[in-house]
């Protein structure tokens, strides 16, 4: 049979302050703040690698909230995206749309290679992000919530 462990509190209110402390230190702004944090990292290294033959692709680079795959209170989801168009070229001067010319760079079309920039990035800086997302919510302790 186990045997029970006794504790006493000389100090109730500091420990109540110190609980309230690290549920405030815990709260979802701090969450998300640290979520976006290692994102950033993410995004940054992605704009480093990306193919900067005309550099109209990193210029359109963002973290952004992703609120289809979040929950509130539960899950939250931020995602480095390409938004908007590149700047017209070529002899048509189409524009074409940032997130589909990241996608053919990436896994390549049926007339051109793959030049992987997105998942060697992410591969390089995941334990970077991971350890960015700690900082933020180590440093949200220290100071005693958001």
């Amino acid at each position: 049979m186990a045997r029970g462990k006794s504790y006493s509190v000389d100090n109730p209110d500091a420990l109540a302050n110190a609980i309230t402390a690290l549920d405030h230190a815990f709260s979802e702004s701090t969450l998300r703040k640290a979520a976006a944090a290692g994102t950033t990292v993410f995004k940054n290294e992605i704009a480093v690698r990306v193919p900067h033959e005309s550099g109209d692709l990193a210029s359109g680079l963002t973290v952004t909230y992703d609120q289809e795959d979040s929950v509130t209170g539960l899950i939250a989801t931020y995602i480095a995206l390409f938004v908007g168009d590149t700047r017209p070229k070529g002899p048509n001067r189409k524009k074409v749309s940032r997130r589909a010319l990241a996608g053919w760079l990436e896994n390549g079309t049926s007339r051109m290679p793959a030049k992987p920039f997105v998942r060697p990035a992410f591969e390089a800086m995941k334990q970077r992000a991971v350890d960015r997302s700690t900082e933020v919510i180590l440093g949200a302790l220290k100071q005693g919530g958001p």
